[in-house]
């Protein structure tokens, strides 16, 4: 059913009026404190004649000084972080001067960086009793919802702090002090020029124009900075997000802001560190996830309580459909998320199940997140771990059976003591580790019995050097934390009731009561046996290859991805002229001549995308004086776990002296071919006429001797022309019409034209079953010479009566042609040399197929100048198949 425009208007006027005749005083404000509508009854309250409140007048300039302070820091820091206020108790002035006492509530829509309203209601005080009884409940509400307050700044890790501008004295919250490391109850309210000098040298000024521009231009402020390094703790990265509060005559008196360190944990022990939070959290029953869900239910906030309830760092979180990440719990809470879909607030109990297998007791609260045209945008969603208010006895019991469970299942060794020592636990684990019973230790023994002594010695005396009270040699020694290493988690040597000895790594946390008072110690151990054996290995491993790196007669280089050298040895920088530090600071590209540069290039892209494992090239490098070297190539790509590339390794041998020889045969083949082909030519053309149409008047051995002739001079032109065809691609001058075509329509025309050749061998061609419909960029004739190599070949290679197959098909962007006979197929001996020049399988002069050998290397040469890769695959005795790869168009 279409919407009713009257019916929407008709209810516009409605909440309008609703809202100027409510019998409480309301006004809206914008997110800077600007008063955009009040109603009647707060017009009244303040005597004015109008609901339009001034321009740009703020509902703060109305509250006596004091309302101004509890203004700025009990109401509007809740009603950021929560979204809500209520019945905080203010003194309002009137026009006339006097002053009302009223009970302010409020809520906040839309977010508060962009275009956020604070509603507020006031309601004026009753009599004195009422009074007064309302005056006990606000406070007791104001004191639970100021622990909500600092207990969300402490899982969210955001604190809130105020600078009085007149005195420059300033107020932190708890967490403000935690996050500079700062001891709230031995620190005093820092001032203002305190507050800036905690900050880095290199930031303070930023700082101090930042917060300066903010209040000149009457605008919130926001930067992320660095805190100065302390005792207590490292440097820290901070944000810090505020505005200024000003008087009615605009003059600045205040900044108020909050604070969230930002520093991302680091460290080899995170994973041990953050197991034993949880554990602690679980102990304490610590509760609090704090998250942001839009309108798609995909996560765009999440807190650090999700990693200690769940083992999920909040970033792995982000973007994550709620549906994906509670599986089959969706369907519990999916009524409640389309209820604050709908606009309405959600508060629901349910249960979680941890990380560790527990099952926690929550209490939910969701709250949509309007936009300023009233969409709904997503929800804050606010979940309490409830489970020790509910059921202390029972989390008291399944804590205990998950203890006994872990105990016996895990195969870290788990022991416990007393304040004193003496071991109260000590697992399966630990039994099989050190050789001992659990009756044997439990009660009698601390863990000094298992410790190397002489060990336990020597970190006492280092431990003394810096403790105010020095210790004695023992347990002590083993809960001892100096400044210089206040570690929980620390290798020690243990000692095996049998003498063997191993390493091992001990993460000690100490167990607490409610009260806070130490009932004894907890140590988690590791054998790192295995973990030294493979650091060891691999420090052999590394010093083995620097030295084959080194001291190897041929340049070796490690590249990044990118090109960039990462690790020479000598020999490459003795062929190139440069020191090794050199080579470092410059990379493939700039020392690759320009007009080697492409293909080198498109080697190292094929090496990187994984169409090939392996590649050689032979190109020219640039030495230091300015000459060039001719060197091949030989690379290979070591790959990440999850396949993207590591690095590129590769080695470069020089073959200038072999290059020289080759040009000089070359020039020799040229010279040659060119000087033959016009004789033989001729030759051939006089032969052909007498074994054609003269051949009828010759004695018949001399028709025979002319017909061998003749033949043997079509192998001879042939050759040659092979021998031309070489000189050409190596000189660059082979010339190639590149245009689209057909795949389809190419192999055909070349399985025509070969069938006949076919023949002479009582061979047949069979086509591919099924067109593809591909295009490619090729030079029709050059590829038609490919194809006539190849079918020729598998022709003289079948058995008589055999056949060849011709296959198409596409790899990706890839097209492969592929040729398969029936033949002998190829020798493992002969196959590392079957695309070179003059490669016969039977180089015997007795040989039985006929062939100059550079057909296939004329061949691969030819494909890869269309951009394409020739292979084979043959098993001897099963044929071989010859393929060529080309781009899809």
């Amino acid at each position: 059913m279409d919407d009713d425009p009257n019916a929407e208007d008709a209810a516009a006027g409605m909440m309008a009026n609703l809202f100027d005749l409510a019998p409480c005083a309301m006004v809206i404000s914008d997110r800077l404190g600007v008063m955009q509508k009040v109603n009647h009854a707060f017009a009244r309250l303040v005597g004015w004649s109008s609901t339009t409140p001034p321009a740009d007048r703020k509902f703060r300039d109305l509250l006596t000084r004091p309302s101004q302070y509890i203004f700025g820091s009990q109401v509007l820091p809740p009603l950021h972080l929560a979204g809500a206020v209520q019945e905080i108790e203010l003194d309002i002035l009137g026009e006339d001067g006097r002053s009302h006492a009223v009970l302010l509530s409020g809520v906040q829509l839309g977010a508060p960086e962009k275009d956020g309203l604070h509603y507020f209601s006031l309601t004026e005080t009753k009599a004195r009793r009422v009074y007064e009884r309302e005056q006990l409940e606000a406070r007791t509400a104001l004191e639970r919802k100021q622990e909500y307050l600092d207990l969300a700044e402490k899982l969210a890790r955001v604190g809130h702090w105020y600078v009085d501008l007149a005195s420059r004295e300033s107020f932190w919250s708890p967490e403000v002090y935690v996050i500079h490391g700062l001891d709230p109850q031995t620190t005093a309210a820092p001032t203002l020029e305190h507050v800036v000098s905690l900050y880095h040298p290199d930031d303070r000024d930023a700082v101090r124009n930042i917060i300066a521009a903010a209040i000149a231009d009457h605008r919130p402020f926001a930067f992320q900075k660095r805190l100065t390094a302390t005792e207590r703790r490292g440097e820290r990265i901070v944000e810090a997000y505020g505005e200024a509060e000003f008087a009615p005559d605009g003059r600045a008196v205040g900044v108020f802001g909050v604070l969230r360190d930002v520093t991302a944990s680091v460290g080899a022990q995170r994973d041990l560190e953050t197991s034993e939070e949880r554990y602690r959290l679980l102990a304490d029953n610590v509760p609090g996830l704090i998250s942001y869900w839009d309108s798609q239910q995909r996560c765009r906030f999440a807190n650090r309580a999700y990693l200690d309830w769940f083992g999920r760092a909040p970033e792995t979180l982000l973007g994550r459909a709620m549906a994906d990440e509670l599986g089959a719990q969706y369907a519990n809470i999916a009524p409640y998320v389309l209820g604050v879909l709908a606009g309405q607030a959600q508060t629901f109990e349910g249960t979680v199940i941890r990380a560790s297998g527990d099952v926690g007791h929550t209490l939910a609260r969701y709250v949509p997140d309007f936009g300023p045209a009233g969409e709904i945008r997503g929800f804050h969603a606010l979940v309490t771990d409830v489970t020790e208010l509910k059921e202390r006895n029972l989390a008291e019991q399944a804590s205990n059976a998950l203890k006994t469970a872990v105990l016996s299942s895990t195969h870290y060794m788990v022991i416990a003591t007393t304040p004193q020592g003496i071991v109260t636990v000590f697992n399966a684990a630990a039994e099989a580790a050190l050789g001992y019973t659990a009756e044997e230790v439990i009660g009698k023994q601390t863990p000094a019995l298992w410790h190397d002594r002489d060990e336990i010695s020597t970190r006492t005396a280092q431990f003394n050097d810096q403790l105010p009270d020095a210790i004695e040699p023992g347990f002590a020694t083993l809960i001892a934390r100096p400044p210089s290493d206040p570690a929980v988690s620390r290798e020690w040597c243990y000692v095996r009731k049998d003498g063997t000895r191993f390493p091992v790594r001990v993460s000690g946390t100490r167990l607490m009561d409610a009260d806070g008072q130490v009932t004894g110690y907890l140590g988690v151990v590791e054998d790192i046996t295995e973990r030294r054996n493979a650091e060891e290995a691999l420090r052999s491993s590394e010093a083995t290859f620097q030295t084959a790196l080194d001291y190897a007669s041929i340049g070796m280089v490690i590249l990044d991805p990118s090109g960039r050298w990462l690790r020479v040895n000598k020999a490459i920088a003795q062929l190139l002229g440069y020191s090794e530090k050199e080579l470092l600071q410059t990379s493939l590209r700039a020392l690759t001549h320009p007009d080697d540069l492409e293909e080198s290039q498109r080697l190292v892209r094929r090496l990187l995308t994984g169409q090939i494992e392996t590649g050689t090239i032979e190109k020219r490098y640039l030495r230091k004086d300015g000459s060039t070297v001719w060197a091949q190539l030989s690379a290979a790509v070591v790959r990440h776990a999850d396949g993207s590339p590591q690095f590129v390794i590769s080695q470069i041998q020089d073959i200038s002296d072999r290059r020289e020889v080759e040009r000089v045969k070359n020039e020799f083949i040229s010279t040659v071919s060119h000087e033959l082909r016009t004789p033989v030519t001729s030759i051939r053309g006089a032969l052909g006429l007498l074994a054609g149409p003269l051949s009828e008047g010759l004695p018949p051995e001399v028709t025979k001797l002319v017909s061998i002739a003749n033949k043997n001079s079509e192998r001879l032109l042939l050759l040659v022309n092979d021998m031309l065809d070489i000189d050409r691609m190596a000189s660059g001058k082979m010339r190639f019409d590149v245009g689209l075509h057909g795949l389809d329509g190419l192999v055909a025309a070349a399985i025509e034209g070969n069938q006949p050749y076919a023949d002479r061998f009582a061979v047949s061609i069979v086509a591919p079953r099924e067109g593809t419909g591909l295009q490619i960029a090729v030079d029709a004739a050059r590829f038609q010479q490919v194809m006539s190599n190849l079918l020729s070949n598998a022709a003289k290679f079948s058995p008589p009566g055999g056949r060849i197959d011709v296959f198409t098909s596409r790899r990706g962007g890839l097209c492969r042609v592929a040729v398969r006979d029936q033949g002998q197929g190829i020798s493992a001996a002969f196959a590392p040399h079957v695309f070179g020049k003059f490669s016969q399988a039977d180089s015997s002069a007795s040989r039985r197929k006929s062939g100059s050998g550079l057909g296939l290397h004329i061949s691969r040469g030819i494909t890869e100048h269309m951009g394409g890769s020739m292979g084979f695959d043959s098993e001897p005795g099963q044929g071989a198949t010859f393929w060529i790869d080309l781009p899809v168009h």
